[in-house]
């Protein structure tokens, strides 16, 4: 059994408060009609629930992500090999760069794998992520040493939209602090992922997940995450009938950051994520 499934299985066994059990009567979505209450993500769509909070539904609106805490640096500050966001990437020397795509952000994978309960990535190697500024985003796994790698100019060419966002990702290096946690996806969100329902749970209920998970509550917003509930600012995700949703087809979020007014989100199937198969990688996007 996975780590997040015995933190699920705690949970559901876990005997929840009466304010807790009682806090959905209170509380109704922005955007839900007045009988559908108490807004959660579980993974596969956002549910509209009329019942009190169940430790069944709270096992269900727990997810792990980790968040991503980045830095303004230097391109010589940023060890070669590491994860860093826009910038200049460290590639192979033989490595294609995708034509008329901007550089998002290279993820150490192993980096990754240390901190990472679920194990849903490959456990070695870099993985690039390429955003043409549009609608078109690529993930590129490299598996070879890191001593290979080189800091690599971008390649002379057109670039849509250069004027707009050439020095906004070319000129713009960030050093990546991983901050692996877990959250409660639960509450009345919108595009953020409000847990308020946890003021109510005691210490004892956090120090276990914490046990099982290796790391702590962090119900903050990272603006750029791998993992977890994308942030929709239009309610795209709203799923009012849990017939609608094909258990399936269910995707992972490979990587979320900030772009114009809102963000652009890497989409994998799970299986490939796992097989370590980029090549069907898909983006969307969410604006205010």
């Amino acid at each position: 059994m996975s780590k997040l499934n015995a933190a699920r299985d705690f949970v559901r066994g876990f005997a929840l408060p009466e304010a807790a059990a009682s806090w959905g009567e209170e509380n109704i979505g922005d955007f839900a009609e007045p009988e559908a209450r108490l807004l959660y993500w579980d993974g596969a769509g956002t549910r509209f629930l009329n019942d009190e909070v169940s430790p069944g539904v709270l096992a269900d609106s727990l997810q792990f992500r980790i968040g991503i805490d980045s830095q303004r640096a230097p391109e010589s500050e940023i060890d070669l090999g590491s994860s860093k966001l826009r910038g200049l990437p460290h590639l192979p020397a033989d490595f294609d760069w995708p034509e008329d795509h901007y550089f998002c952000a290279q993820l150490n994978l192993a980096d990754i794998r240390a901190v990472d309960v679920t194990e849903q990535l490959p456990a070695t190697g870099m993985l690039y992520l390429f955003f043409d500024g549009a609608v078109d985003g690529l993930a590129i796994h490299y598996d070879g040493p890191l001593d290979d790698l080189q800091v690599t100019e971008y390649p002379d060419g057109e670039y849509s939209y250069a004027e707009h966002y050439m020095e906004e990702f070319r000129d713009a290096p960030h050093s990546v602090e991983l901050k692996p946690g877990f959250v409660f996806y639960i509450g009345e969100g919108e595009a953020y992922d409000y847990d308020d329902i946890t003021k109510y749970l005691p210490k004892d209920f956090f120090d276990g997940l914490s046990k099982i998970l290796g790391c702590a509550h962090d119900p903050s917003e990272h603006d750029e995450h791998i993992f977890g509930r994308p942030s929709y600012w239009q309610g795209e995700d709203e799923v009012w009938d849990d017939d609608e949703v094909d258990e399936d087809d269910v995707e992972l979020l490979l990587y979320q950051e900030e772009f114009g007014e809102g963000h652009i989100h890497f989409w994998v199937e799970f299986d490939d994520a796992k097989d370590g198969e980029f090549d069907d990688v898909w983006l969307s996007y969410s604006g205010t």
